[in-house]
């Protein structure tokens, strides 16, 4: 990651940060983009929070990811928050990281309305379940 871009408020808080893309398992991003952390700093009164997803950390400048996003270029790409950002140690931590993206990738399962219907569908059973079994 090159440096921290800025921030916005809209629709909801987000920080941004200038990415020199080094290799792309999905999609063909090159160069340097923009890529969103939901969160970011909040004043309240004189003090400034730091607002992240529970038990994501802020991305640091200088540090190496393998990010899971989903945007473009124009607007940028916004990462899953916890598990979209992997930090890379070394390049073997690198290989082992990037093969599970891939065969990840490979194994892909588009959502269509159709599926994105069923899924509701067996989530709504699934908690109807879950409240009958609490019951007992």
């Amino acid at each position: 990651m090159t440096k921290q871009a800025g921030t916005s408020t809209e629709p909801h808080l987000q920080i941004h940060f200038s990415v020199e893309v080094i290799e792309t398992i999905k999609d063909n991003a090159t160069g340097n983009v923009i890529v969103n952390q939901f969160g970011g700093y909040d004043t309240v009164f004189v003090w400034k929070y730091l607002v992240l997803g529970e038990e994501d950390e802020l991305l640091q400048p200088g540090g190496t990811y393998l990010f899971d996003t989903k945007g473009n270029d124009e607007k940028g790409y916004t990462f899953v928050p916890v598990y979209g950002n992997l930090p890379i140690k070394d390049q073997e931590g690198y290989q082992q990281k990037k093969v599970r993206f891939q065969k990840a990738y490979s194994q892909e399962i588009l959502l269509s309305i159709h599926n994105s219907y069923n899924l509701r569908k067996t989530a709504r059973i699934k908690r109807n379940l879950m409240r009958y079994l609490k019951l007992e």
